[in-house]
């Protein structure tokens, strides 16, 4: 499982500002409490996470969360931050605030820990070729408002730098106008060699 988190530290990022970039949303561990949170800080000094389940006014959210890690990797200077105790089935609004300021307002939702409540998942892999098909994929899932995406690996041909972050930018497109990210359940395909 830590090498699981470990890979999925490596892959997932945001955008904000121009500061950060690749934004994410990780479960990895029961996804009703419990996500992570992982970005490319690509200039800039990381200075903060703030967390709030009411959107925030002028950046006033009620909770700090401390970086996990942070790790460079395929080009990009990877931060994670794990969230605990959650509640399920709850909105989450978040920013990041660096050097240069506070970033965009994001938002994810736990999933809910009841068997009556349904979920919706969206699942999809072997996104390494066909990048206007990528794009055009990654569009449906801002529509679909989806609990989770499951993805089963391959995300690059040939894993490198230049492929990971093309993948990254065409992921961003999965981020709905109003900030909303759908969080991602990932493995790990026999194209991604680190």
């Amino acid at each position: 499982m830590k090498a699981i988190i470990l890979f999925i530290t490596c892959l997932l990022v945001f955008n904000a500002n121009g500061k950060t970039r690749f934004v994410r949303v990780v479960f990895s561990g029961d996804a009703s409490t419990t996500a992570t949170v992982i970005w490319d800080q690509k200039r800039g000094q990381f200075m903060g996470f703030y967390m709030d389940t009411v959107e925030p006014f002028k950046n006033r959210y009620r909770q700090e969360i401390q970086l996990t890690s942070k790790n460079n990797w395929k080009g990009m200077s990877n931060c994670l931050v794990e969230l605990k105790n959650l509640r399920p089935n709850t909105k989450y609004y978040f920013t990041i605030k660096d050097s240069e300021g506070f970033g965009r307002t994001y938002y994810f939702s736990t999933a809910p820990n009841v068997p009556e409540e349904r979920l919706s998942l969206i699942g999809g892999g072997d996104s390494r070729d066909n990048r206007p098909v990528r794009v055009k994929a990654n569009k449906m899932v801002a529509k679909l408002k989806a609990h989770a995406v499951l993805f089963n690996g391959d995300f690059i041909n040939l894993d490198l730098n230049q492929q990971w972050i093309n993948w990254f930018e065409d992921w961003e497109y999965t981020i709905d106008t109003d900030g909303r990210i759908t969080p991602l359940v990932v493995s790990r395909g026999n194209h991604e060699k680190t």
